[in-house]
């Protein structure tokens, strides 16, 4: 018996399987194959980058969160809480739940005669914790990953078909194996190589054994070591909080509070990625969302660091009774600004050899933007459908007609900064990048909306705010009004845009805009189209067509040559 970084097999001769005779000195090599570095390419040598050991397991996550099927009204979607974690249901219910499946190859296996009294098993040992896995076999022919690119492909793995009795197909389990509840196989090695998928259904640490029998005579093993946890024991997590007054006039973040990885990723590369989360997120919503961000960058394959950061977002209803809280979430936001300054000095000091990225969704722009504005470190920042002016960082961005002609008689606001969005963040020096979707219809409806109607606060209800031209001023009561001297406050309840939002407004012709140094568009680029889920496209969509997406942000943070 020889071992090799955890890989046991047998080097004694195997039975010739084309003739039936013994002592032909044949011997079939066999190997459990996993893509440990998650680069999409199997590596079968026995000293390559995807080997594992009892010190290198393959690490991955439990299959415990919530992938809704599409329905008559609803596409897929993660939805934060439901009776039972998608492990639990011995099949794959949608194509999005496809994310959290890895491939298990076989390799080497041969054919055995039929009648010899052979089996094929895999069983755990060496374990802690209570790992398990759902078996799957896989839909395509080669064991590759198309059943995270391709929506077809997808289809057809997470195809299943309910007899009256049990579900049978690719997308049902074979068998959940536990320690001491091993597989074996009905009808064993009728090919040499035989590809599989799995989820991880129990959390812990053990080695994942393939046994050949001949009877009770064990004539071959081969081994894989592998760490099921939980995602979120996989990437950091941040939480920044804002205190107020009764009237708003003073904002403060208070100290954040770290969620450490409790496991350091192996062979890592020297990179963090930092996710800022936008408007009407619950806790619950962006613990959602960073794990898929998590997952997408890891299938895309991202070797760094990944951080999330939760700032205090206003909710839109039925979460929140305040239906008009877009203004104040923004103001929120640019008051998270300190806390999450802090943060990435934090993260700088952690790791001084460590490229900074950071990814701003949406309004998450605005804490991001701000804290760059306050001297933030930062490497690269890409700001996704971001919902912040374009003037804010190009003072030469094209004016919008219907905005000017709003921003007149009792409506007038402030334009430059700083009271006023205009020129803002031009101070920021860095390497920015705009992912913009021009079909954005949140950014072209519900943001505009708010720019036209709703600047100064409550104008399209109850004025809270007001600019007589020179100075802008809070109503506090029928009488009682306050002056307005913070510019943060001032830019969120007062200033109206007089441009589009960035995350809807490209380069022109491939410019620069202002202090922002390039763009993708993803309309042209992914297809991201019009509706609301488009917005966030980045966790709506399944991973089929988005892959492409994270793998360019993992383009863009790659330092210039």
């Amino acid at each position: 018996m020889r071992v090799d970084n955890g890989n046991w097999f047998h080097q004694r001769p195997l039975c010739d399987i084309d003739t039936g005779q013994r002592g032909t000195g044949i011997v079939h090599v066999i190997k459990l194959q996993l893509d440990v570095n998650h680069d999409g390419i199997m590596d079968t040598s026995f000293a390559g980058p995807d080997n594992t050991s009892y010190r290198r397991p393959f690490v991955f996550w439990i299959n415990n969160d919530f992938d809704q099927p599409e329905s008559l009204l609803l596409p897929e979607r993660d939805v934060e809480k439901r009776a039972l974690p998608d492990h639990a249901y011995g099949r794959i219910r949608c194509q999005r739940n496809l994310e959290d499946f890895a491939r298990l190859w076989i390799c080497g296996l041969p054919a055995f005669p039929l009648y010899g009294g052979y089996t094929i098993s895999l069983s755990w040992r060496n374990t802690s914790g209570e790992p398990r896995i759902r078996l799957y076999a896989a839909y395509e022919n080669d064991g590759g990953i198309r059943y995270l690119t391709d929506t077809n492909v997808a289809a057809m793995q997470a195809a299943a078909i309910w007899t009256g009795q049990t579900w049978v197909g690719c997308g049902a389990s074979l068998a959940e194996i536990a320690p001491g509840q091993p597989y074996t196989w009905p009808a064993p090695g009728r090919a040499c190589s035989q590809h599989y998928l799995f989820e991880g259904s129990g959390v812990g640490y053990g080695e994942l054994v393939l046994t050949v029998r001949q009877g009770t005579n064990v004539l071959a093993e081969t081994s894989a070591w592998i760490d099921l946890r939980d995602v979120k024991d996989l990437y950091e997590r941040c939480y920044i909080n804002v205190v107020t007054s009764t009237n708003r006039p003073d904002f403060w973040a208070s100290t954040n509070w770290v969620e450490n990885p409790k496991l350091a990723a192996a062979d890592e590369d020297q990179h963090v990625i930092v996710y800022v989360h936008g408007f009407d997120n619950t806790v619950g919503s962006w613990l959602v969302r960073s794990d898929t961000v998590f997952k997408r960058l890891y299938w895309a394959g991202y070797s760094g660091k990944f951080a999330s950061v939760r700032w205090p977002c206003k909710l839109l209803p039925p979460k929140s009774l305040d239906p008009f809280s877009y203004n104040l979430s923004e103001l929120y936001a640019f008051k998270s600004a300190y806390g999450f300054k802090d943060y990435l000095n934090q993260l700088r000091c952690r790791f001084p050899s460590y490229r900074l990225h950071i990814l701003a969704h949406s309004q998450g722009a605005a804490v991001v933007s701000e804290a760059l504005r306050l001297g933030a470190p930062f490497d690269t920042v890409i700001l996704a459908q971001a919902a912040m002016p374009a003037s804010c960082y190009d003072v030469n961005a094209p004016s919008d007609a219907d905005l000017v002609a709003r921003d007149a008689g009792p409506f007038i606001t402030p334009e430059w900064q700083p009271m006023g969005y205009r020129g803002v963040y031009t101070n920021i020096a860095g390497r920015l990048l705009n992912f913009f979707n021009t079909a954005d219809g949140i950014l072209r409806g519900a943001w505009m909306w708010d720019q036209k109607f709703n600047k100064p606060d409550g104008a399209a209800y109850a004025l809270n705010y007001f600019y007589d031209g020179t100075n802008g001023w809070r109503v506090l009561d029928v009488g009682l009004i306050r002056l307005v001297t913070d510019p943060q406050e001032s830019r969120a309840m007062i200033s109206r845009s007089r441009t589009w939002a960035i995350g809807v407004q490209g380069p022109v012709s491939g410019q620069a805009q202002g202090v922002i140094g390039s763009g993708v568009d993803l309309q042209a680029s992914f297809g991201f189209g019009y509706s609301r889920a488009e917005h966030s496209a980045l966790f709506t969509r399944p991973v089929q067509t988005v892959r492409q997406y994270y793998r360019q942000v993992l383009i863009e943070i790659q330092p210039s040559q």
